[in-house]
């Protein structure tokens, strides 16, 4: 855990056996230094989120120190365990719609991580986009493991996103939820009338108990569908109709000269120019 190493423990990094990582975004550049400087492999696996990306991780570090039989059995017995509780966590949230808002590699494994729930995602915003990776490894590639393994996110927005942009951005969705990890976006959405998760604990949908312990959070947070859509009813978020009718949630950044444009001058409030 670097963030919580003192500088003692950083420096016998260069000692470990491997390194491994939960996100490709941030744990990649460490890890990557020590095998390039310092001979120390770096696990070439997903990341774990969702049962498929969690038994190849596993798998790939049992292979990495010699230990794959005990890790089968764990991954077996691990199955059997969470069979269950996953099937009873799919009924409950069939039918439901999220919509995830982090930064990018954490954003796709949540992604996976929903749909192992049965939960629909049409929409997501990620904070930036990484397309350089630091090893070159395949597998830190999240947005094509996502892509290739999950499907296509139909609406899949990389931007810091303004908060006026997002009564618009979800419009073009539907979502009973969002999961945002920066949290001051958090009472934008509650507002709009959508329950939110603050994710404050990246580690909390990691491996097998992850997916169990999100799909929980997320029937806590619809329980509190009502209460935002009271707020919402009760709510002036301070936005002219014009631009609450916008279609684009991006129309000033695709047309700036709007910005200095009187709002009456625009089709009765709604901007259809090329």
């Amino acid at each position: 855990m670097i963030d919580m190493a003192s500088f003692d423990e950083l420096a016998q990094a260069s000692e470990a056996a491997v390194t491994s990582t939960f996100c490709h975004t941030l744990g990649s550049y460490m890890a990557t230094a020590l095998e390039e400087h310092f001979g120390v492999p770096q696990i070439d696996a997903p990341q774990p989120y969702g049962i498929s990306a969690t038994d190849e991780w596993l798998r790939a570090i049992a292979k990495a120190v010699g230990k794959e039989k005990e890790t089968e059995e764990y991954i077996k017995s691990e199955h059997e365990r969470i069979a269950p509780k996953i099937e009873g966590l799919r009924e409950k949230l069939k039918g439901l719609n999220g919509f995830v808002m982090t930064g990018s590699s954490y954003a796709h494994g949540l992604i996976c991580v929903l749909r192992e729930l049965g939960i629909g995602v049409e929409g997501s915003i990620v904070f930036h986009h990484d397309p350089v990776y630091d090893s070159g490894h395949e597998n830190q590639n999240t947005l094509k493991y996502l892509v290739d393994n999950y499907g296509d996110i139909p609406h899949f927005t990389v931007s810091k996103t303004q908060a006026f942009q997002l009564p618009n951005i979800l419009k073009r969705v539907k979502t009973d939820f969002v999961i945002i990890r920066h949290n001051g976006l958090a009472p934008v959405a509650a507002k709009l009338g959508v329950p939110s998760l603050a994710m404050g604990d990246e580690h909390f949908p990691v491996g097998y108990d992850g997916i169990i312990r999100t799909g929980e959070a997320i029937l806590d947070i619809i329980t509190r569908k009502k209460f935002n859509q009271v707020l919402k009813r009760h709510t002036d978020l301070g936005y002219t109709d014009w631009w609450l009718s916008q279609e684009d949630p991006f129309v000033l950044a695709h047309h700036p000269e709007l910005i200095n444009e009187p709002i009456n001058e625009f089709n009765g409030g709604k901007y259809d120019g090329e």
